[in-house]
C-alpha cells in the first residue's frame, strides 16, 4: 500500500492497474517472509525481485536489514518508482534476462513473484532453459530462492509441455517444488487463471502446510511418507 503522495502519482502511470492501484495490500509478501523466510539472515545482503510491482518484497527485506536491493521491470512507471526509493531498477524486458548483464551477478537472495511464464517459451525448450539457467545462476552457492511463475496459458495453446518442462527443470537443478491450491494462492497473491500454482524454492526450510511435489532433499514425497511409515 502506497501513501506517500509523489510514490502515488509516479505508480499512477504503471502499465498493470494491480500495480497502479495504491491501495495494493501488502499482506501476500508478509505471509510469504513470515511462512517461507522468517528464518533467513538478511542482514547486510543482496537480494534481487524479477518484476517487483510497487517493491513491497524489498521494502521489507530492507526492514529486515538487507543492504542492497536490486529488481528488473520493464513498466517505466515501475522503474520509477524503485529508482525514486533508491533501489537499483534495470529497464528490462524480464523475458530476455539472459541477455541482460544484470543476470551476470550472483545474489544472496532471489525473489519472483508471478512474472515469469513457462508459456513463453512453448516449443523451444532450448531457449527456456536458457532463460531458467540465467534465473537460477544469479542465486550464490550458499543464496536462497522463492519463485513462483504466473502460468498463464495464451489463447490457442493446448499443450502443457512447457510447464512441465520448468518443472522437471526445479526439479533436477535441486529445488523444492510445490504446488498450491486455490485458497493458498490467495494468501500468496499468485491467484489467477493458471495452468497450474508452483513455488519453486532453494535453501529455506519446508513448509508443511503446503502440498510438496518435489524436496532439496531429492526425495518424492512419496517416498519420504515410505521412509516415516516402515520407521514407526
Amino acid at each position: 500500500m502506497l501513501t506517500d503522495p509523489k510514490e502515488i502519482e509516479i505508480i499512477s502511470k504503471a502499465r498493470q492497474p494491480n500495480v497502479r492501484d495504491p491501495k495494493r495490500k501488502r499482506e501476500p509478501f508478509n505471509r510469504i517472509f513470515e511462512d517461507f523466510l522468517s528464518s533467513v539472515d538478511l542482514n547486510g545482503r543482496s537480494v534481487i525481485d524479477l518484476g517487483p510491482g510497487q517493491f513491497d518484497f524489498c521494502t521489507i527485506a530492507e526492514e529486515r536489514g538487507a543492504s542492497n536491493c536490486t529488481a528488473i521491470d520493464i513498466d517505466p512507471a515501475v522503474v520509477a518508482l524503485g529508482r525514486h526509493r533508491g533501489y537499483t531498477v534495470s529497464e528490462a524486458c524480464l523475458q530476455e534476462l539472459a541477455s541482460n548483464p544484470i543476470a551476470e551477478r550472483v545474489f544472496d537472495g532471489v525473489f519472483c513473484k508471478y512474472s515469469f511464464n513457462a508459456f513463453w517459451y512453448v516449443g523451444n525448450e532450448n531457449e527456456h532453459r536458457k532463460f531458467l539457467d540465467s534465473l537460477t545462476n544469479m542465486i550464490g552457492e550458499d543464496g536462497w530462492s522463492w519463485l513462483s511463475p504466473w502460468n498463464g496459458v495464451p489463447r490457442g495453446i493446448t499443450e502443457n509441455s512447457a510447464a512441465e518442462f520448468q518443472r522437471n527443470y526445479f526439479i533436477e537443478k535441486g529445488f523444492s517444488v510445490y504446488e498450491l491450491d486455490v485458497e493458498q494462492s490467495k494468501v500468496y497473491g499468485v491467484h489467477g487463471k493458471t495452468y497450474n500454482r508452483p513455488i519453486f524454492t532453494r535453501n529455506l526450510p519446508e513448509v508443511s502446510n503446503i502440498e510438496i511435489i518435489h524436496s532439496t532433499e531429492g526425495k518424492s514425497v512419496f517416498s519420504r511418507f515410505l521412509r516415516r511409515l516402515f520407521s514407526e
